[in-house]
């Protein structure tokens, strides 16, 4: 350093010093002689001037003339100044921690609640310099910190928090430059109560980031968390508020994904279900929510049922399923029963043994009967898991599945038609249970279903036109056909939709229904002017697939009149260029109706 320069420092330090100093008694005239060129004269100074910005900026009318002073962009150059890269963002050296966590402090300072100072930080390119910062702190080089390593981990949350809370930008730029990995690694590095509520406090703004959440989990976070959890359920006064964003975190790590949750028959599992019963409902729903969801990754369940047995856990997701649910508050536990239930439901075994438990059931029943939709969705989740197993699909439509489906057919929520949908469809793909499936969903059922073809969300409507499908290439039993015979105009529109997916299916549907040979049907079919919209269809549609469908739906309608028969000729002759399968199948269709070669 030349003279002039130590000059010049001793100068910066001397009037660093003077204005902290004047600060502890008038923080408005401090902040009146701060400028931006005052930093930067030398380190001792800058960490003089940082402390000084962090307590006048503590006062909410001083944060103004500090942003139109650019203050913010100074001490962004403060932190710069103190860490050496390889050239990008990786740190190589870092010359004073103690330098960064006073900046830190005041930067955080300055853009509480301001959005004035946070443009300032953003416009200056300020957030990928602090996130370099934070791995400053992280890489924890005693020899540069004068400060306790926990007071400089807690700066390094609070300025990221204080610059992202409710500002759009400045969250943004910190996304993009990939901060939430780094606070995801402040709190795995948390070793004391200011670190670990600072750390969590700002992760969970930050919730919905992967990299977080897959860095917490990988790197063993959770335990972290549900500490979190036991302390505050340790608390008697304890409202959940002291807990909420590390019940935030847990809930979506395990969510992100539940293989990285370390979840054995050992501390965890234990700890989880202990917290259930915690008085405090915000902690034991989030407890109830993570087993349930955790017991989605095979290796989890595995373990559980070897550790509990299945007997156990099936007797903790009913109790969980009889509780309280006035309010929706109260929702959570009793939803995260129906889901362990419905994650357990994995093999024929499994799910024989959940169907022959009556208790299960008839608190799974009791769920969907409720006005209470997220109860309802988790059950009629677990519900439709059950009927996967081909054993299971009669003995649910014994014991009174129908009453559920017949509930949430009539729900305005599109996600409880689809769930019912669903659920007929998957009971339906056995011959045994369909007529059990109609007669118990009763003279409404079938114009329930049909009714939702017509859906505006494409899933529900492709759903309930699969389980009429189904249901039609099954029907067997006389009452099962009357009940469709009322629904055959409804299928015969379909064939005219703009949606594949339902002209498909309507048209598979028709075909089942001709199989069966019986003589009302078939009236009904040549009624509804079948031949007339196949025909139609088959001028409209141009997939091979879809037309080979349509084409054998024509095939199976009969021997057509003199008049039909020259207009099937004419539409076979239309469509039999459009591809080789298709050609394949109007020679067929030729063949059926006796209409000679093209």
């Amino acid at each position: 350093m030349s003279a002039v320069e130590e000059c010049a420092s001793s100068r910066g330090l001397a009037a660093a010093t003077a204005l902290r100093d004047l600060a502890g008694g008038d923080a408005e005239g401090a902040a009146a002689r701060l400028t931006e060129d005052m930093f930067g004269l030398s380190d001792e100074a800058d960490v003089v001037l940082a402390v000084t910005v962090a307590e006048v900026a503590k006062h909410e009318v001083l944060r103004d003339p500090l942003a139109v002073k650019h203050i913010a962009r100074a001490l962004v150059g403060v932190i710069q100044r103190s860490i050496v890269t390889d050239g990008g963002e990786a740190v190589a050296a870092v010359r004073d921690i103690t330098a960064i966590t006073h900046a830190f402090r005041a930067i955080g300072n300055l853009c509480y609640e301001h959005d004035g100072n946070r443009d300032v930080v953003v416009g200056c390119g300020g957030v990928p310099i602090i996130k370099t910062g934070i791995a400053a702190v992280l890489s924890d080089p005693a020899a540069t910190n004068r400060l306790p390593t926990a007071l400089s981990h807690a700066a390094s949350a609070g300025v990221v928090l204080n610059l992202a809370t409710n500002n759009d930008p400045a969250f943004k730029a910190c996304v993009d430059a990939g901060v939430p990995t780094l606070l995801a690694e402040l709190c795995v590095a948390a070793r004391s109560d200011i670190e670990t509520v600072m750390a969590i406090r700002v992760a969970g703004l930050f919730s919905a980031d992967s990299s977080l959440l897959t860095t917490l989990a990988e790197r063993g976070a959770v335990a972290m968390l549900v500490t979190a959890l036991e302390e505050e359920a340790a608390d008697p006064d304890a409202d959940g508020t002291g807990c909420a964003d590390a019940a935030t975190l847990l809930r979506q790590v395990v969510q992100e994904d539940a293989r990285l949750v370390a979840f054995r028959p050992s501390a965890i599992e234990q700890r989880l279900r202990k917290l259930v019963d915690c008085p405090c409902l915000d902690v034991a729903s989030t407890a109830a929510t993570v087993y349930a969801v955790a017991l989605a990754d095979d290796t989890c369940l595995a373990s559980t049922l070897e550790h509990l047995g299945l007997e156990v856990v099936l007797t903790m997701a009913t109790e969980w399923m009889c509780r309280s649910h006035v309010t929706p508050a109260d929702w959570d536990i009793p939803a995260a029963g129906a889901i362990t239930v419905g994650n357990i439901a994995r093999t024929p075994e499994q799910c024989a043994k959940i169907v022959a438990h009556e208790n299960v059931l008839a608190a799974l029943f009791g769920m969907v009967a409720s006005d209470k939709s997220g109860l309802q969705y988790a059950a009629l989740g677990a519900l439709k898991n059950l009927a996967i197993l081909e054993g299971n699909k009669s003995e649910l439509v014994r014991k009174g599945v129908m009453e559920s489906v017949e509930i949430a057919l009539q729900s305005p929520q599109g996600a409880l038609q689809y769930l019912a949908a669903s659920l007929v469809r998957s009971l339906c793909l056995s011959k045994a249970a369909v007529p059990g499936v109609v007669i118990a969903g009763g003279p409404t059922f079938i114009p329930q279903l049909l009714r939702l073809t017509g859906h505006e969300e494409e899933a529900v409507r492709s759903e309930a036109i699969r389980a009429v499908g189904n249901l039609c290439r099954h029907v067997t039993e006389v009452p099962a056909v009357g009940q469709l015979l009322g629904g055959i105009p409804a299928l015969v529109g379909l064939l005219k939709s703009e949606h594949k997916i339902l002209v498909s299916e309507a048209t598979l549907a028709l075909v089942a229904l001709v199989a069966q040979h019986h003589p009302d049907l078939a009236a009904a079919i040549q009624a509804a002017n079948t031949l007339d919209a196949a025909l139609e269809c088959l001028a409209l549609r141009t997939e091979p697939t879809l037309t080979c469908n349509v084409l054998t739906l024509v095939g199976s309608l009969g021997q057509p009149s003199v008049e039909d028969g020259a207009r099937v000729g004419a539409a076979l002759e239309a469509v039999a260029h459009k591809d080789p399968m298709i050609a394949e199948q109007c020679d067929k269709v030729r063949q059926i109706l006796q209409l000679g070669s093209s």
